[in-house]
């Protein structure tokens, strides 16, 4: 079914969410679509929640673009609008799938666009597929689903719409000619967009005192002292100071991990060390300290080259960085982003990690 076809057949649907499994040609359905209202006279915004393969905006980002000009691809959309998810992939991460296709719908609606169009991610199979695109329907409310499906693949997710007026659905065969990707494909796309990306990002210091940090528990307790958790570590393995290398930035000796920072929060207790603590060493340190239910251990390379969301001054995501060290006592991070350090009101942690 051609663009024309489709809009011709919903010609008042404002809201359309494109749905179907991998390589069935969403994104070209996406781009012929918006050429057409385009054409037709319509103002245009798209919505691009496909996280890992994502066209507006960096992987990783739910992207709102508008639609200037013709486009020869989706990427010609002037960006609008970011929101982090902070991942490559839905699994693991649909409340904030969710929550960031219907904040970015809401920014698109608020710009009174005639044709708004919803691009996916191609994940409909099973119960997981299931849950995110129903309740991706539920929130947005579409005025049309344009299905594009080889068999019956997305027919468990849109049985219970048959009983209901709204939204309209539109089967449509993929095209033949679509290309597959393979696995290898998709992570050389994403690599490739990462380092365009970052390509003209700078190295900026700034102050996590100042700036809201969301996604991490860091810095959210009371500091606890490292030397007295480590002398508790020390108690517990039956070594002294003099087994520890000098090296205040070393991991510590082979039995009891440097402590590097610690905090509390409540009844639980953070740890930053440089290695793990063992499953014995762990479960000592919980039973020597009373009132602590939980212990959360967090090893200073998961803090080197995470992504994370740079939100402005209205917690709108404004760009992306890559952390590349936290100093903790000072409480101060090295991060690479095109944002200016002046722009960042705060940082979205993910549990991503990305090697340029």
């Amino acid at each position: 079914m051609q663009a024309a076809e489709i809009l011709d057949a919903a010609p008042d649907a404002r809201i359309i969410l494109i749905l179907g499994d991998k390589d069935t040609g969403k994104t070209t359905c996406t781009t012929n679509l918006a050429n057409e209202c385009l054409r037709r006279g319509h103002s245009v915004g798209i919505i691009d929640t496909d996280i890992g393969q994502s066209d507006i905006g960096p992987p990783t980002t739910i992207g709102v673009g508008i639609v200037e000009s013709r486009l020869d691809t989706l990427r010609n959309a002037a960006l609008q609008h970011l929101y982090f998810v902070g991942a490559t992939s839905p699994k693991g991460h649909l409340l904030p799938m969710i929550v960031g296709t219907q904040k970015m719908l809401a920014k698109a609606t608020a710009r009174g666009l005639q044709k708004i169009l919803i691009d996916t991610t191609g994940l409909v199979s099973g119960q997981l597929g299931r849950v995110l695109k129903q309740h991706k329907i539920d929130l947005v409310n579409p005025d049309l689903i344009l299905c594009l499906q080889r068999a019956a693949e997305c027919e468990h997710i849109l049985a219970p719409y048959a009983h209901f007026e709204t939204p309209r659905i539109l089967r449509c065969s993929p095209d033949p000619h679509c290309r597959s990707k393979t696995p290898a494909d998709r992570q050389q796309y994403r690599h490739n967009q990462f380092r365009q990306y970052f390509a003209h990002a700078r190295e900026i210091e700034c102050s996590l005192n100042d700036i809201g940090l969301f996604g991490t528990r860091l810095f959210s307790g009371r500091p606890a002292s490292p030397d007295t958790l480590t002398h508790s570590l020390q108690q517990i393995t039956g070594e002294t100071r003099a087994d520890f290398p000098a090296n205040s930035h070393s991991p510590g000796s082979p039995n009891t991990p440097n402590i590097f920072w610690a905090e509390r929060l409540n009844r639980e207790l953070l740890l930053i060390t440089a290695k793990k603590l063992s499953c014995q060493l762990f479960l000592k340190l919980k039973n020597t300290h009373q009132g602590i239910d939980y212990i959360h251990n967090v090893t200073l390379d998961e803090f080197q080259n995470l992504l994370v969301g740079v939100l402005d001054e209205s917690r709108e995501c404004r760009s992306l960085g890559l952390l590349r060290s936290i100093d903790f006592p000072a409480r101060k991070a090295t991060l690479l982003t095109p944002a200016p350090r002046q722009a960042i009101a705060g940082l979205t942690f993910s549990r991503h990690h990305l090697s340029l």
